[in-house]
Order: C-alpha cells, then sequence, then structure tokens
C-alpha cells in the first residue's frame, strides 16, 4: 500500500527491576520526551519490573505474545528470511521479530535489514534486547542501571524522564563538542547515559547487560577487481536501493534534495527513472559565492528535466530558526549546515512532498571527503627515509623569516602535521588545542575535563575499523562519526522539524555492503577523489558536476558575521549570555565579541557558532531546574 509518507516513530522503555511507583506514568513521560508528531498513537504496556512505548508506527509494529512478551518495531524493517518475510506481511514486523528472536536469538539481526529500531522485553520484564539498524539511521541512547536493568528511548532526553536516571551534564561530552560541532557515540551529553553504535545491539539476561556489534563493513583491502563490472554492479545496486525508498510511497509527493554534487544528482535522476517522471528538486542558495551551488543543481535538474525550486537564506533566516534549531536536538548540535537543511525541506513541503530523497551517504563510502587525499599526501611524507627527513627538516626550519614566505610556510605546516599520527592528524586544522585550551577555557572547567578525551576518543572510533587500509579506516571513521553522529541527525531532525521525512539510498544495506567490495585503489587513483565513481557515472551526469569541487550545503557563518546585520546582533546578545556558565574565559570570549573582522576571525567562527547552540540548547533545558555541570 502506498501512503505519503514516511513512518516517524520512537522506543522508550526498561528492563528489569527498576521499580518506578507509577511505571504507566513514566512511560507515559519516557514516550512524551520523544517528541511525537500531534495526532500520534503511543502504544504502552508497562510493569514494575519491564515496559515498553511505541510512539507512532503501523499496528504491526507491536506485538504482545500470550506470555506476556512485548515487542515493538521503530523505523521501515526488511526481512531477508522468506519465513520471516511472510509473517510481516502478515502480521507485522514486531511478530516477526518476536518469532525470529526465539529462533535465533540475537542472529535473527543477520536477517534483518533497512532502517530499524526494535525492542524486546520479556514476560516478566527481566529479560530483554535492544538494537538499531547497520547505518545507524535509527538512534538509541540508554542507560545500564548497576547492573540491575537498562533503560532506553530513541532519545537521550526519553532516558532522562526515568526515575532512576540522573539528568546530570557530563563535562567532557561538553569538551568534546566544542571541538568536533557533536557527541559522539557512545557519549552522550549525560553523565549516566549512552548511545549506541550503529550495528550494536543490546541484551539483557538474568540481570547481566552485553553489548555487541552484530555487524561490521566487509572491506575488501586488495582485490585488483574489475573496474567495469563495478560500475555496472554499482548502478544496478543503487537502482534497486531506490526502487526500495520509493515503491512504497505516494509518487506525487517525492522529492529530492539536490546540492549540484554528485550523490544528489545521481538521486534525481535515478528517483526519475524509478517514477517515470522527473522528480521535483529542491536547493538552497546564498548570496556568497563561495557557498552558493546553484548553477550545478540547474544544470543537473535540466539535464534530468526535473521541476527545480530554489530558496535564499539569509542572516535574518538562521537568526530566526536557531532558538527553534538548538531546542530540536536532545544534545547540543553545532553542524551550522542544519538551517539550510530545515529550509529546504521546508521548501519541499511547501511544494507539496512528504518524503524526501538524500545523497547522504556517497562521500563516505566511495571516497569523496577531502581529508582522504589529504590524509594521503601526509603519508607519502612518512615514505622519504628518514635520513632524508632528518636532513631536510632542519633547512625548512631554519630559513630565516621563513613565515612570512608562503612556500616555506606551508611547508613547514606539512613536516608538522605529517609528524602526527593517525586519527589525531584529521583534527590538526581544529582551532581547539592543547596550546589553545589556557586561552580559551576557565581553569575552573578544564580540572573537570580529560584534556586528552577527545583524542582518545577518536581513536576508539578509528580502531573499531579490521582493515588496514587507511582509507577504509578514514571512511569507517565517517560512516560512524561525520554520518551517523553528524549528518544523519542534521537531515532526519531538520527534516521532521519542517514536516518532512527523509531516505537515504546510499545507506541501503546492499550499496553498503557493494562498496565495501570496491577495493581502495579504486576509489582514489593519483590522489584523486572518487576515482571509481566518477568514471561509473561518466555519460550518465553533465561532465562539469562531475568535474566539480565537492561542496554542499554549506552555511556563510563567518561571511555573514563579519557585517552588522540581526544575525550578529542575536549572536552577540546569546554570547554575552553564555559568558555566565563557567565554561569559556571572559577574555575570549570578549575577544570574540569586539574582533569580527579580525583575521583570527576565521579560524574561530565555527567554534562561535558551537558556544552559540550549546547556550540555546541549555537555554531550552532550563538547566537552572533540571541540569547540572559537574
Amino acid at each position: 500500500m502506498r501512503r505519503a509518507e514516511v513512518r516517524v516513530s520512537g522506543l522508550a522503555g526498561w528492563i528489569g527491576p527498576l521499580t518506578p511507583e507509577a511505571p504507566g506514568d513514566v512511560l507515559g513521560a519516557m514516550a512524551a520526551a520523544l517528541r511525537p508528531v500531534p495526532g500520534t498513537t503511543t502504544r504502552t504496556r508497562a510493569t514494575p519490573s519491564g515496559g515498553v512505548a511505541l510512539c507512532g508506527g503501523a499496528p504491526g509494529d507491536w506485538f504482545e505474545d500470550d506470555t506476556g512478551a512485548t515487542c515493538a518495531v521503530s523505523g521501515e524493517p526488511r526481512w531477508t528470511d522468506p519465513a520471516l518475510a511472510a509473517v510481516a506481511a502478515a502480521r507485522g514486523h514486531a511478530a516477526a521479530f518476536a518469532g525470529g528472536y526465539r529462533r535465533f536469538g540475537a542472529d535473527v539481526l543477520d536477517r534483518l535489514y533497512g532502517r530499524f529500531a526494535v525492542a524486546l522485553v520479556g514476560p516478566r520484564g527481566e529479560d530483554g534486547f535492544v538494537a538499531i539498524d547497520r547505518a545507524g539511521l535509527e538512534t538509541m541512547a540508554y542507560r545500564i542501571a548497576d547492573g540491575r536493568g537498562l533503560v532506553f528511548a530513541s532519545t537521550a532526553d526519553g532516558v532522562c524522564r526515568h526515575p532512576s536516571v540522573r539528568a546530570e551534564l557530563a563535562p567532557d561530552a561538553l569538551f568534546d563538542f566544542l571541538h568536533f560541532s557533536v557527541i559522539s557515540a557512545p557519549q552522550t551529553v549525560y553523565r549516566d547515559v549512552l548511545k549506541m553504535l550503529p550495528a550494536q545491539c543490546l541484551g539483557m539476561h538474568d540481570g547481566t547487560t552485553q553489548a555487541r556489534t552484530y555487524w561490521h563493513m566487509p572491506y575488501v583491502e586488495d582485490d585488483r577487481g574489475d573496474e567495469q563490472a563495478l560500475a555496472a554492479e554499482l548502478f544496478a545496486a543503487l537502482r534497486a536501493a531506490v526502487g526500495r525508498v520509493v515503491d512504497d510511497a505516494d509518487p506525487d509527493r517525492i522529492g529530492a534534495f539536490l546540492s549540484g554534487g554528485l550523490d544528489s544528482s545521481t538521486v534525481v535522476g535515478l528517483v526519475g527513472e524509478r517514477l517515470s517522471r522527473p522528480v521535483p528538486s529542491f536547493t538552497i542558495v546564498f548570496d556568497a559565492e563561495a557557498y552558493d551551488e546553484r548553477r550545478y543543481a540547474e544544470l543537473a535538474a535540466a539535464h534530468f528535466g526535473s521541476p527545480h525550486h530554489t530558496y535564499a537564506v539569509t542572516p535574518a533566516d538562521t537568526a530566526e530558526l536557531l532558538p527553534r534549531l538548538a531546542d530540536a536536538y536532545d544534545e547540543p548540535f553545532g553542524n551550522a549546515s542544519a538551517v539550510p537543511a530545515y529550509y529546504c525541506a521546508r521548501l519541499a513541503r511547501d511544494h507539496g512532498v512528504g518524503l524526501m530523497i538524500a545523497g547522504d551517504g556517497g562521500d563516505e563510502i566511495f571516497a569523496g571527503n577531502a581529508r582522504y587525499v589529504m590524509q594521503q599526501q601526509f603519508e607519502l611524507y612518512q615514505r622519504v627515509p628518514r635520513v632524508l627527513r632528518r636532513a631536510l627538516e632542519p633547512l625548512v626550519r631554519g630559513v630565516p623569516f621563513g613565515d612570512r614566505l608562503p612556500l616555506v610556510r606551508r611547508a613547514r605546516g606539512y613536516i608538522r602535521r605529517a609528524a602526527v599520527p593517525m586519527p589525531e592528524r584529521m583534527e590538526t586544522y581544529n582551532y581547539l588545542n592543547e596550546a589553545s585550551y589556557a586561552d580559551v577555557f576557565e581553569p575552573g572547567f578544564l580540572d573537570r575535563v580529560d584534556r586528552t578525551g577527545p583524542a582518545r576518543r577518536l581513536a576508539a572510533v578509528y580502531d573499531r575499523c579490521a582493515s588496514a587500509s587507511l582509507l577504509q579506516r578514514m571512511m569507517h571513521f565517517d560512516l560512524h562519526v561525520t554520518l551517523a553522529d553528524n549528518d544523519l541527525r542534521k537531515v532526519d531532525r531538520m527534516g521532521r522539524l519542517a514536516g518532512m521525512a527523509v531516505r537515504y539510498p546510499f545507506l541501503d544495506d546492499e550499496v553498503l555492503a557493494f562498496s565495501a567490495r570496491v577495493p581502495p585503489h579504486l576509489l582514489i587513483q593519483r590522489l584523486k577523489l572518487r576515482h571509481f565513481y566518477k568514471r561509473a557515472v561518466r555519460g550518465y551526469l553533465p561532465d562539469p558536476i562531475i568535474a566539480k569541487t565537492k561542496q554542499g550545503f554549506g552555511l556563510p557563518v563567518r561571511v555573514w558575521l563579519a557585517s552588522p546585520g540581526p544575525l550578529r546582533d542575536f549572536v552577540m546578545d546569546v554570547l554575552n549570555a553564555f559568558k555566565a556558565r563557567g565554561i569559556v574565559r571572559g577574555a575570549f570570549m570578549d575577544r570574540i565579541l569586539r574582533d569580527w573582522d579580525a583575521e583570527e576571525a576565521r579560524l574561530y567562527a565555527q567554534l562561535v557558532w558551537y558556544l552559540v547552540v550549546l547556550e540555546l540548547w541549555l537555554q531550552a533545558r532550563n538547566p537552572s531546574e533540571r541540569l547540572t555541570v559537574s
């Protein structure tokens, strides 16, 4: 049956003897914290020793058996096991999962694809199971309560509504946020609450909770591969994935994000093929030329005959949205391109679209991020014989007035960064580093954080990849941090705020598995990004799009803040309020507020945005009543 848009749903509950005094009221509060769309149906089953709530979804996403066990499913799963698929078709996904779990245990996840989160609570509430999909499209936060139980919810806010959980902010998490713009899993902003990683499951039995990763990207490192055959497989995989994301939706209410890049342009073409007519496309434009990609988006739209729509985001739009943006997230979220993502989704909604198709994920699986080449360049330096490096480096450092000579200055920066091991080297361009901490942060705040924590957490994600390939390790890192913790949260949450659902064909399970078989030497050749993908789409996309430099829906924050106006006035008011938080030094804040036009402002413009978002997020949560930083 076709429907106008994707179901938006969420889960919350607990497993084990956590014994709230009024379990039904607790479940209701946890479900309300998921912020269901008005009119959404919420189903609950609560006992003192276990409970589960499902907000939204279809009737078949909820199942109770005659023993009292309850299963709830969020998202849009897909079964590869014919028998379980038949059960899902007849009785719903929750019944299929409950039956599959009885038969296969946690291995039922090998038979479950697509976007999903699932919670299964046993008859007495003492045993249960929680899991999310391979790409981390669905989210799940949790707290293991002193070995006695497991509290879970689709958002950290939902977990914090359980009486066994304290809504206490974690200074280390705030420290990470100001480094990276997001708080990456497994951390959350709350000391007692964690986030599940993509392809992770949690099982509780006899009072013990165990976490494991049930799937890993099956990377191939050294297979030479047949490039032409792989290119044909790529299109077959993407066409099948596009079919899976559009075939059950109302074709008259489908649209596509279009930045004019490789992935969004491919999506516009393939969705149009599947619908047998061009799909409407939507683009954000700016008055700042370096951030405006309308030329490429219009070229792609014309190439595929797409009815094309644009919206020019302004500084005033940004100031108006910022408080709502900050409040829309269950944790501080600092990706500034959430602003254009929202206005693009709203533009589509205003044109009658209920489901947007996005190209997110293509860069992370087909080698499209600029740092993949940059880090390979640094690795080349490590291959220079050590005796030559020892002779060269003193010469470069010893050039008189070298910092005034652009070539020498670049050479010194290259040598300095090449000496930093991976993955810390990926953050050497970050304004925040050990040398700047004392200038930026209040001593009392620094005393409460682990200064080595951001680097250690980067390494923990990077080291989860079993491949020895530098490129595959970086792509694996970006699948977890850049994508699951950042870009997916940006597009999904802003889409929801605009009343829009989003699907991602590049993150289809079969596309992910196929991409892992493309060997690194095909993905990048001669230090050129996306060699394989560009060769594969040659003749399908216009040549200027294939040749263009990656950009995306960026936001010209630094450009706008350099000029007086409503956005800068708003930001100054918010930063003045943040000065009282005891996190960032007053002298640093004063310099930010005073020196908008200084050369250094380009270095800390992103940090300014993070501070603004953090202050607005804290204001939205009324920390004087609920939250403490300790």
